[in-house]
């Protein structure tokens, strides 16, 4: 797949559809209780970080609101939709050069250990190989660098009463065939993939509507998963391949 067509697909995202039918009427009806995954994802990163990455920066939205609590941090951003890396760089002109026209599926140009913190949020499930994703993660995050992932949440209990009488869910109301995502996840899923490349889970919530309610019993109630991530050092490798950290 080429990064021309990536590109030209992604380009179309002012075709997005608003979400239809009973789901889409109380959503509306309720926003104003809504925590977004931006909210959660911004409650969730460090403080005093140097330098932060966003993949799928988009239109600079996440970052715009961390940098306002975090003037000092240097911000990166990388997207495969080349209109949104240019709203980038206009949007933040001290730091144009930072943003770049990039397919994680290709690997990132970055060198090892570059980032504090990287953000993932409504990307991973676009991406072509999502383990070779999390290890390009892994690769360019500093030890105990924090990595903040958000995907949506296929055994959401909406999804399962689809599946239930052969209706296909759709995760997206972005343009396409389901906004385009590709791969699909459950919490267990992301956690393994993560803990594979030495990442240790510090919190697994999601984001929504009557949100500290629905944690409750996240995997069923919440539409997507929100994982923060730290990125931890790995000291020793015995012959067995068992990791000891410090």
């Amino acid at each position: 797949m080429s990064n021309n067509f990536v590109n030209k697909f992604y380009d179309n995202r002012s075709k997005n559809i608003a979400q239809l039918g009973f789901l889409g009427y109380l959503h509306d009806k309720l926003t104003k209780y809504e925590i977004t995954r931006k909210d959660v994802a911004l409650k969730l990163s460090p403080k005093n970080v140097s330098a932060v990455l966003d993949i799928g920066c988009d239109e600079g939205e996440l970052l715009r609101r961390f940098k306002e609590d975090n003037p000092k941090a240097n911000i990166f951003g990388i997207d495969v939709c080349k209109k949104s890396v240019e709203t980038c760089k206009e949007k933040f002109k001290d730091f144009e050069k930072n943003f770049s026209f990039q397919n994680i599926d290709d690997g990132l140009t970055f060198e090892k250990e570059k980032f504090d913190l990287v953000f993932m949020i409504a990307t991973l499930e676009h991406v072509f190989d999502p383990i070779f994703a999390i290890k390009e993660v892994a690769r360019i995050t500093k030890p105990r660098g924090v990595f903040i992932l958000e995907v949506p949440n296929i055994v959401f209990l909406p999804y399962r009463l689809k599946f239930l009488f052969g209706i296909r869910p759709r995760t997206s109301w972005g343009y396409g065939w389901d906004g385009g995502h590709i791969g699909y996840f459950t919490r267990k899923d992301l956690q393994k993939a993560l803990k594979e490349e030495n990442f240790i889970i510090e919190k697994t919530t999601g984001s929504g509507i009557f949100l500290n309610f629905r944690n409750w019993w996240g995997s069923l109630l919440l539409p997507n998963i929100i994982i923060k991530a730290r990125k931890e050092i790995t000291s020793l490798r015995t012959k067995k391949n068992s990791i000891f950290f410090i």
